[in-house]
Parts: structure tokens; C-alpha cells; sequence
């Protein structure tokens, strides 16, 4: 609502600046456009857009000009995916153990292993509750997935909180966040919501070739594998949960 009184002032400021009679519908229009232009992978799905790719979306509700780009899976589990994590191109391996500032604004490649960043993961889950699947693809060919009901990633004064499953706060090497008595992002050479123990869930660890001898610091999901075993990738994304 203040959104709406913000543009309607915006409007009536145009109209008394200009001579011309037109220029109040030409505010409607461009607010008009504003409105249906598409924030999120969802959006897309619901205007036609179908595949897999790279997709330019408008997220941000005070900067309705201000575009970012997306990598969109609108063929898996009925579309409308928005991907935020992705590991397994092995030819191109992205370095994930990264500093908080790195993990705050994202890194790698869309195209490749990325991580889509937790600035815009917490503007991108604040609008509507979202669901979270994550797909997992072992060295032999095997693939598992999961659902979670409830996605939603928090503000950074919270640093980042994850608002589903642990509850827990985001950490790095070099912003230890985590309720362990040590450094959970140092040791497992990631950066996650670690929970207590830390390495049950580490995607974001070492890249090792299936087994390894240390313990979960590798690219982990423990319930799987095991915390000695390291996937050959994995897929974190969401979609609204209506």
C-alpha cells in the first residue's frame, strides 16, 4: 500500500512539472509495465516460459527498474524453480570456501556451480513462503532428491538466518556463526547454516572423488552417502509454495 502511495506521488509530481495533458496516463502505463514484469522464475513459468537457462527478472519492489539474472528450471517437478546453489560441472570447478562477503553478493557461474548469494536469496524469499528441493547426483549415476515445505532465508542484521529445518545462521571461515564450539566453515571447507556437528549437510565443501578419510568436509548429505563420501553434485533451489 505505501508502495502504490509512493508511485500515485511520484505521478502527481510528472503532472505538474509538464504541460502536457498526457503525461498522466503515461505514469499509469509505466507503473502498469512495472507491476508485470517478472520478479521472480515462477513468474516466468506463469507467462510461458518453459526449459532451462539464464533468465533476466526484476526483484527488487523500491527499484522496479533494477534487473538481475536468474538460472530458472521451469522442467523439473512442474517449473517455476529459481536455482541458488549448484555443484557438479567438472570441468569447471568453482572454489567454494569462500570469505562472508563472497557468500553475501554470490559467486561462480551461472551456467556452471554458482552460488546465487544470500542478499539476494533474502529479498527473493521474503515475498511469499517458498518450498525448497534439492537433487543430488552421486559418481555412479545414482540421483535423490528432497522437498522441504518451507524455505525462507533472513535479513543480514540476523545474518542470514535460515527460516526452515536448523533455524540456523549463516557462517564462513571468517564469520563463525554456527552453535558449534569451533569453526564449522573452517574445518569442513564450506560455508552453510551448519547445525550441530556440522558436516551431516555440507554441499558446499571440498569437491573429493566419492570417498575420502576426513570427515565431512566434503560435498556431504550424510542421511545418503554418508559424512566420508562426496557427491559428485548437487542442486539447492525454490519455487513459491502455492
Amino acid at each position: 500500500m505505501d508502495q502504490m502511495h509512493d508511485t500515485m506521488k511520484q505521478c502527481r509530481r510528472v503532472e505538474k512539472s509538464s504541460s502536457s495533458s498526457s503525461s498522466s496516463s503515461s505514469c499509469l502505463e509505466s507503473t502498469s509495465a512495472d507491476a508485470k514484469r517478472p520478479k521472480n522464475c515462477f513468474d516466468l513459468l506463469e507467462k510461458g516460459d518453459s526449459g532451462r537457462g539464464m533468465r533476466q527478472v526484476y526483484p527488487y519492489f523500491e527499484r522496479q527498474h533494477e534487473s538481475v539474472w536468474l538460472y530458472c528450471d521451469q522442467a523439473t517437478d512442474g517449473g517455476g524453480w529459481t536455482v541458488f546453489q549448484r555443484r557438479g560441472n567438472l570441468t569447471t570447478r568453482e572454489d567454494f570456501r569462500r570469505t562472508w562477503l563472497e557468500y553475501q553478493l554470490g559467486f561462480g557461474n551461472l551456467t556452471g556451480e554458482f552460488w546465487l548469494g544470500l542478499k539476494l536469496l533474502n529479498t527473493l524469499t521474503s515475498s511469499a513462503l517458498q518450498q525448497l528441493r534439492v537433487d543430488l547426483h552421486d559418481w555412479d549415476g545414482e540421483h535423490r532428491w528432497a522437498k522441504y515445505e518451507v524455505f525462507k532465508v533472513g535479513p543480514a542484521h540476523d545474518n542470514y538466518r535460515l527460516l526452515a529445518d536448523s533455524h540456523q545462521q549463516f557462517s564462513t571461515y571468517d564469520a563463525d556463526n554456527d552453535p558449534f564450539s569451533g569453526n564449522c566453515a573452517a574445518r569442513y571447507k564450506g560455508g552453510w547454516w551448519y547445525y550441530l556437528g556440522c558436516y551431516h549437510t555440507n554441499p558446499n565443501g571440498y569437491p573429493y572423488q566419492g570417498h575420502h578419510d576426513t570427515r565431512g568436509d566434503g560435498i556431504t548429505w550424510s542421511q545418503w552417502k554418508g559424512p566420508y563420501h562426496s557427491l559428485r553434485g548437487t542442486t539447492f533451489m525454490f519455487k513459491p509454495s502455492f
